[in-house]
Parts: structure tokens; sequence; C-alpha cells
């Protein structure tokens, strides 16, 4: 199911399906932290924002990680951007 949405993040169609799905998610912290991951990311942090995007349509259950969540995307946040490693290019 990972490498199912590891590949789907990245389809600006997928893009609503993926938020509606961690709404649905009693434990949405490893959808998160999939689409937070830096060295999958690409220069412009399109994943991160697609995390972000999630953090409002996270479920009264899930609102439980909320902060687990959150203190994941701020670590992430704080990465210079010459760190992340880009799909497809070698460092």
């Amino acid at each position: 199911m990972e490498q199912f949405l590891d590949k789907k993040s990245w389809h600006p169609a997928w893009q609503e399906t993926l938020v509606f799905l961690a709404g649905l998610m009693d434990d949405p912290v490893p959808l998160l932290a999939l689409l937070a991951d830096p060295s999958k990311d690409d220069m412009t942090r399109q994943r991160l924002c697609l995390a972000g995007r999630c953090l409002p349509e996270l479920s009264l259950k899930g609102r439980g990680v909320y902060e687990s969540a959150l203190k994941c995307m701020k670590k992430v946040v704080k990465t210079p951007s010459d760190e992340i490693q880009h799909p497809g290019h070698s460092p």
C-alpha cells in the first residue's frame, strides 16, 4: 500500500483522494510521514504541502495524533533544501 500511495502522491488527480484518505484514517501519521519524507520530495516540497493539506481533514480519532504528525512535519520543514535527496538525482 505504501508503494502505491507513494507513486500516486505525485499525480495531481490523486491529491484530493489522499487528503480524503488522511481524514478517514484513525492513525494518519504513517501517510503524513510518507508524504513529508524529504528524501522522496522535490525542490518545491510538493509532497510536504500535500501533507499539510491533510491536517485540517483529520478525523476526531486522527486528531489524537495531530501533534505527532505536526511534529514530524515541523522537523522536515527545518531541513535545509540542499540536504534533500531529489528523486532520480544523485548527491
